[in-house]
């Protein structure tokens, strides 16, 4: 499991430096699942996510995409 983490994380760092500085793009993280692990990209809306054309998957890691809403301070 060590070895599956440690390819996600740098699955993630290559996502998270290609969509860089764009600011539909909230966070890049990581999710665990059954089967491993995933990359969960976190956007405002779902039209965000079209606009990006994110990929599938990324070094065979499934990528999720996770309409969170405006983030603002309180």
């Amino acid at each position: 499991m060590n070895d599956q983490l440690a390819l996600a994380r740098l699955a993630k760092d290559r996502l998270r430096q290609r969509l860089a500085g764009d600011a539909r793009v909230l966070g890049v993280g990581l999710a665990r699942r059954a089967d491993g692990f995933a990359i969960r990209v976190l956007v405002a809306d779902l039209g965000a996510a079209v606009e990006l054309a994110l990929p599938p998957e990324v070094d065979g890691f499934v990528v999720e995409v996770n309409p969170v809403g405006e983030i603002r301070s309180s």
